[in-house]
């Protein structure tokens, strides 16, 4: 891990600013925060983007891509998957994912046939898995099962398609790319900072917090209601790639849930200006999600980004989308 030790903020104006001498030992807490935290309710998430890649998401075509003008608004926005970048008028078109609590038969069909074309893959690691693990594989060979799998979905929600589709994306099956619903984090900085891009481009290494509620059952209780239905599902934990030790988040990052930024080719870590807020003095950012003044969130995102849509809770759990389009 290689996180640099010029350690920075954006200030109200959008520009990179050195520390102040309070800010300083408020990021030293926070350091010790985290290193000291063992409440085993919050996990720290790395994913590395490439600058090219956040400037197409958070700025406009006309405006310079500085990375202070790029960060400012990750930390106002968050980041937000494939999906939210694409049109109202794209989405319609498609046959399914069409938000991001789509169910559909044609949703549910989708994940079924990617699940079951998984075999014909190449890839070597692709084949151990599915060897090792044939009485799951075998259920979505057999397209008679469709119905059932349906019904399944149907019964327990999107909690239950999320989980099929968390295991595509990390096999590298994005189901079409653009129309992906969720973004790869990783528990391992030296693995997002490979997958951030090519080393001669600008990039990034965004560092936010996963929170459970159990980390030890967070997916026994869905695993087994699935299994009740008749449906097989995978052991939990385990991974394609174990090396990449990935963790797929829905819809994004809340930038309630960034502490910060490593720009690796700038050498400066940018720390979320809300840490520094009166209103986050008492947050701990591994137990709680921090404060931020969201006013006219969605005409900013609409005037200021290339996002259309955005994701929004009310309790942490269920998301829900809404459209920008028409905003202004």
């Amino acid at each position: 891990m290689k996180i640099s030790t010029n350690i920075v903020t954006v200030d109200e104006y959008g520009s990179l600013r050195e520390l102040n001498d309070d800010e300083i030992q408020k990021a030293l807490a926070l350091c010790f925060t985290i290193a000291l935290d063992r409440s085993n309710r919050g996990r720290l998430l790395y994913r590395g983007v490439s600058k090219d890649y956040l400037s197409d998401r958070l700025v406009k075509e006309h405006e310079e891509p500085l990375d202070s003008t790029i960060l400012t608004r990750l930390f106002f926005f968050g980041e937000k998957a494939a999906h939210f970048r694409k049109s109202l008028k794209e989405r319609q078109i498609r046959e399914y994912l069409t938000d991001i609590n789509d169910i559909s038969v044609s949703t549910c069909n989708k994940i079924f046939d990617l699940l079951n074309k998984l075999r014909k893959s190449k890839d070597p690691a692709i084949k151990i898995f599915l060897e090792k693990h044939e009485l799951f594989f075998n259920f979505f060979l057999d397209k008679s099962n469709k119905p059932e799998f349906y019904n399944m979905i149907q019964e327990l929600g999107v909690e239950a398609r999320d989980y099929y589709l968390g295991f595509l994306h990390t096999a590298g099956c994005i189901y079409g790319g653009e129309r992906s619903v969720s973004i790869s984090t990783s528990i391992s900085y030296d693995q997002a900072e490979y997958f951030s891009g090519k080393k001669e481009q600008d990039r990034y290494v965004i560092i936010s917090v996963k929170r459970y509620l159990d980390r030890k059952n967070q997916l026994s209780p869905l695993l087994t209601k699935i299994n009740e239905l008749g449906i097989p599902t995978l052991p939990q934990n385990s991974r394609i790639f174990e090396g990449q030790k990935e963790e797929t988040l829905r819809s994004g990052i809340f930038p309630h849930d960034i502490i910060g930024v490593n720009c690796i080719h700038d050498d400066k870590f940018v720390i979320n200006p809300h840490v520094f807020s009166d209103r986050n003095s008492m947050v701990n950012i591994m137990i709680s999600p921090l404060d931020i003044d969201q006013r006219e969130f969605s005409r900013k995102l609409a005037k200021q980004t290339n996002y259309s849509s955005y994701f929004y809770t009310f309790d942490r759990v269920d998301l829900y989308e809404k459209c920008t389009e028409n905003e202004f």
